[in-house]
């Protein structure tokens, strides 16, 4: 460490931010450019964090990463690195997503990139969400297309989640590990932004699009700083569409561990 004017400093926990343990105009003990803070406070070098990976980085605690040829998986819990074989289906390509990279079924597939099926028991212009997907007998968390009623044929792809609380929720919202910023502006929201499996925003004109087609629920989960989890669940949710200023126009009576919003 040097003993230099407080400054933000970058940690093997959370790359992408920072930690300060000192007031503005103070003098403190920091780490020199080009290092970081690892777990037991000391300055190492990124390639020395527990969670480093060749071509990436760092991978933040709770996060995970694919590699560039979908040959592997890497993911960071409690600053210790597990990495295993991938392997994409071979009805499959590897895509770049937002920082990463993933597995994706080809034209006339679905599934996670993982397994890819041609859909047999339900034709594609019936799936409407990730919960006829569920229904369909898909039950792998992953990227999928959906076919909204009254959007285009061509459908647009969404994050499911097929195993938190009975599975097939349509996901438009993800914050994990402060990547990517949220402070967007009008036209971001109305069409989305991020990538589907990492953190993102589905999209205002997706989800009107969504929460027209029937009732819906609205679940939120949430983790604190020191990992507990907590989640509500609304009884119903829909917002309205841009003319409108995709206003929220249903929130049923919620429940769960979070309190009320």
């Amino acid at each position: 460490m040097v003993y230099y004017n407080c400054a933000c400093q970058k940690t093997c926990t959370n790359p992408t931010s920072c930690f300060k343990n000192c007031a503005d105009g103070e003098e403190a003990c920091i780490c020199p450019d080009g290092f970081m803070l690892d777990g037991d406070a000391n300055c190492v070098i990124e390639n020395n964090c527990n969670c480093f990976v060749n071509e990436f980085g760092v991978i933040p605690d709770g996060g995970s990463y694919v590699t560039s040829d979908c040959s592997q998986t890497c993911s960071c819990n409690n600053n210790r690195l597990n990495c295993e074989i991938l392997s994409c289906s071979a009805d499959a390509t590897c895509q770049p997503v937002e920082g990463s990279h993933q597995c994706q079924c080809k034209e006339g597939f679905i599934g996670n990139g993982l397994i890819c099926t041609r859909p047999t028991t339900v034709p594609p212009v019936t799936i409407s969400d990730c919960f006829d997907l569920y229904n369909a007998g898909i039950r792998l968390d992953g990227v999928y297309t959906i076919y909204p009623a009254g959007w285009s044929s061509s459908g647009f792809q969404v994050y499911c989640d097929m195993t938190t609380d009975g599975g097939g929720w349509t996901v438009f919202q993800r914050r994990r590990d402060g990547t990517l910023n949220f402070y967007q502006g009008w036209n971001s929201y109305k069409s989305g932004f991020g990538g589907l499996s990492g953190e993102h925003w589905l999209g205002n004109d997706k989800i009107h699009a969504l929460t027209q087609q029937r009732d819906y629920q609205l679940r939120v989960d949430l983790v604190n700083s020191r990992g507990s989890s907590y989640h509500v669940l609304y009884t119903r949710f829909g917002i309205s569409n841009e003319n409108d200023k995709y206003r929220l126009v249903s929130l049923g009576t919620p429940s769960g561990t979070a309190g009320c919003f």
